[in-house]
């Protein structure tokens, strides 16, 4: 059997609020990794924390409180806590649930990155024409069974996606 390394970033920060966001990252990182020597742990985690917030594009925000960074901000500072034990499957709950739709791109372009480099991103929303502008599988659930399963071409025009 083989163990795949799971994790989510969900819509809500969820930060602590007198933390900043390295530290947040590191304090929920190693609460999941109890599982693993807690010194070994918590080194490897302090080591990748300033690569994964580099890679959501917060590495100048890492001592930054919650509050003295914006909601998109905290949305991928989420994601990089969701990163920081190189999960092969990341669970993107309404990534773009909490911000403009502008940022919303610009999430889902992450999520893309992310994809890029061989992680499986599953991301849950409401937002079928954002969803669809990167032409990646959809499967629509309509009260829990499955509606549609398909594959469609991304949306040419980004100006539509960033109207809605």
């Amino acid at each position: 059997m083989e163990v795949v390394e799971i994790t989510s970033a969900q819509e809500m920060f969820d930060a602590v609020t007198s933390r900043s966001a390295a530290q947040d990252i590191i304090i929920k990182a190693a609460a999941v990794a109890d599982y693993r020597p807690a010194s070994a742990a918590e080194d490897k985690i302090k080591k990748r924390v300033p690569y994964v917030l580099g890679l959501v594009g917060l590495a100048d925000k890492a001592d930054r409180l919650p509050d003295e960074i914006s909601g998109g901000e905290q949305q991928r500072a989420a994601l990089a806590r969701a990163l920081v034990h190189s999960p092969q499957l990341i669970i993107a709950d309404e990534p773009t649930g909490n911000i403009d739709p502008k940022l919303s791109v610009e999430m889902m372009e992450l999520l893309k990155a992310i994809n890029s480099v061989g992680i499986t991103v599953v991301v849950v929303t409401h937002e079928v024409a954002l969803a669809k502008r990167f032409g990646k599988r959809i499967i629509t659930l309509d009260h829990g069974v499955v509606a549609s399963d398909t594959a469609p071409a991304p949306m040419e025009d980004d100006e539509e996606v960033a109207a809605q």
